[in-house]
């Protein structure tokens, strides 16, 4: 009788045992299969992620691709038109004295012997009383017109009326000795190639004093002075001319 008992008791301990051992077996399986989606869901994001950033940036790198495209046509498209503007006018990247060199040195203007008088009388006066009686230069005004650009070597050029002409013509007043009108060629030539030749043109009356004051006066087709030049010096006037000093 206690054999049988100690059998069955046996028998009710090793099918709990065996019930224990099931359960447990159950809970690490389902803990495995757990810990296995985690990862595979962590790894599924991880490759969503890179093919994310892939996608990024390629369509970023054809997006600058084509802008880089784009803005190569447009300079290409720009030197074209560059290019066409060069045969039609030009080279753009001549100096502002290079362009002076082209401005105005054979204009076939004739220059009325009344202006010329007039102009060469006026300044004559002017030296001749030391550059004390600008009354004198009152006679310019009907040689003048009444707008017209006034230059000042090494300095200023401005848009003046008649009156402010006349007054900026006191600059002379330093001038001393005499007007000489005849400038040689080869004086002149070192005017027409400096930075202020575009007042030496063939419609230019031109004159230098005994100090080396220089004076150019432009005549427009109607024989009406346009432009005055005027410079303390020979070297000022012709600065930009090879050779200058």
């Amino acid at each position: 009788m206690a054999e049988r008992y100690s059998i069955s008791n046996r028998k009710n301990a090793n099918n709990k045992n065996h019930s224990a051992s099931q359960k447990s077996s159950s809970k690490e399986r389902l803990y495995d299969t757990s810990t296995l989606s985690s990862n595979t869901v962590v790894i599924i994001a991880a490759i969503i992620l890179v093919v994310t950033n892939i996608t990024t940036l390629t369509i970023t790198s054809l997006v600058y691709r084509a802008q880089i495209n784009h803005l190569n046509q447009e300079v290409k498209d720009l030197q074209n038109k560059l290019d066409l503007y060069k045969k039609s006018f030009g080279d753009i990247g001549n100096t502002s004295s290079d362009a002076n060199k082209q401005t105005g040195l054979k204009t076939g203007i004739p220059i009325p012997a009344n202006t010329q008088k007039s102009v060469q009388d006026a300044l004559n006066a002017y030296i001749a009383s030391g550059g004390k009686d600008p009354a004198v230069l009152n006679d310019l005004k009907s040689k003048l017109n009444s707008s017209l650009t006034f230059a000042i070597a090494g300095s200023s050029t401005t848009q003046q009326t008649l009156a402010q002409a006349i007054a900026s013509l006191g600059y002379l007043s330093g001038a001393n000795g005499t007007w000489n009108w005849n400038i040689p060629q080869s004086q002149l030539a070192q005017y027409q190639a400096g930075q202020y030749a575009q007042y030496f043109g063939d419609n230019a009356i031109v004159g230098q004093s005994s100090n080396g004051y220089v004076v150019s006066l432009t005549v427009d087709s109607n024989g009406n002075v346009t432009q005055i030049f005027v410079s303390s010096s020979v070297a000022a006037a012709s600065v930009g001319a090879e050779g200058s000093e």
